[in-house]
């Protein structure tokens, strides 16, 4: 079985045997035999999952480099046409189809319960993979309904698919940018906004007008790529997205903050390259020092009152087994969780221990460093 799945994915035997040892790469047996790989091995990227019942390799979903000056990636990164699209503030999925049935594959390459149960009341998704059985669609779930990132889109209130890619299993490539979303229009499926093909001569100037348009929109920002799926995509995100997600990590500084140093990098980068003047750039350094200062305190006067730091996500399920099945999923990946039933929807609280800790212990002794 090791020597067949090594020459299906093109890795040395002695290699997987390895990673398997350490743990890296982990079998499971439900909901179908999988393996799923928790880091990057050789060529495979981190998230991969194989289905050893059938030897389908579901790729994982390459991490995005971010953007911090934008002119010469226009001029250096790509060879000729650039597409503008909408880059969503939502969570990954992938969503393949294994014996007619839908599984909803998160970012870290776990097959989502909940994702996973809305997803299959999609008809037009259901019948895409199967007219298409050797693809499997790449998006981002949007709206206030999701154990993840909670955020409403006026396109989407509570829970929605926008794929971004469709990749083709085991061979890890995709489609062409104008062939995918005109399939994607024919079945239905709601795909992220293209702003346009552009050639790259030209994208700038266009480029920096519809990031202001978006940052005026408070949206996320967008993502560059060859129209032909030949180079990796890069982001670019608005000034509004930035402060949102330093004022987000702040509320649970000790838990998320300390990664957020390039989001404050690539506003410094922003404000110079947009050339913005010196009044300009002081309201950018006000909403800033805002979002890093005031949640961080309102956590300290929350563990200073209460018992726990957490955020509080609503979900909407009608069925008591898919319940317990979430929690156990969200429990065997160490998100310390509280699930709360309140009539036809459940509240679910997703616990910081560390920052509620660290903070605690600052109050109590006056000393952190």
């Amino acid at each position: 079985m090791i020597d067949k799945i090594s020459e299906t994915l093109g890795i040395e035997t002695w290699r997987l045997k390895v990673a398997m040892e350490k743990g890296i790469v982990q079998i499971f047996d439900k909901p179908f035999k999988h393996m799923i790989f928790r880091r990057n091995i050789s060529k495979i990227e981190e998230g991969t999952i194989v289905n050893l019942e059938n030897m389908d390799v579901i790729h994982g979903y390459q991490k995005i480099k971010r953007i911090l000056y934008l002119e010469p990636v226009i001029k250096k990164y790509f060879k000729g046409k650039i597409a503008v699209e909408e880059k969503m503030n939502g969570y990954n999925i992938r969503v393949y189809m294994y014996k007619d049935k839908i599984y909803a594959i998160t970012r870290g390459g776990f097959i989502c319960p909940y994702t996973t149960h809305m997803l299959r009341k999609n008809d037009e998704i259901k019948k895409f993979l199967k007219d298409f059985e050797e693809y499997y669609l790449c998006g981002e779930i949007v709206g206030k309904y999701n154990p993840y990132v909670s955020k409403e889109y006026p396109e989407e209130k509570y829970f929605g698919l926008f794929v971004f890619d469709i990749k083709r299993k085991n061979e890890n490539t995709s489609m062409r940018i104008p062939d995918r979303n005109k399939l994607l229009e024919e079945y239905c499926i709601k795909h992220v906004k293209l702003f346009g093909i552009f050639d790259k001569n030209e994208a700038y100037e266009k480029i920096i007008r519809i990031i202001k348009y978006l940052d005026k929109e408070n949206r996320e920002g967008i993502v560059l790529k060859d129209p032909d799926m030949k180079i990796e995509p890069v982001k670019y995100t608005t000034t509004s997205a930035n402060i949102e997600t330093i004022r987000k990590g702040f509320e649970f500084p000790f838990d998320l903050a300390q990664g957020y140093m390039n989001r404050i990098i690539a506003e410094a980068f922003k404000c110079f390259e947009l050339k913005l003047n010196e009044e300009e750039i002081k309201n950018i350094a006000r909403k800033l020092g805002e979002s890093i200062l005031i949640p961080f305190v309102e956590s300290i006067k929350k563990v200073y009152e209460k018992g726990y730091l957490s955020e509080k996500f609503m979900l909407e399920i009608d069925d008591k087994n898919l319940v317990e099945e979430l929690e156990k999923f969200l429990r065997k990946q160490g998100i310390p969780i509280i699930l709360k039933k309140q009539n036809s929807k459940v509240v679910f609280e997703k616990i910081y221990n560390s920052s509620y800790d660290k903070i605690k212990n600052i109050l109590k002794n006056g000393f952190y460093f």
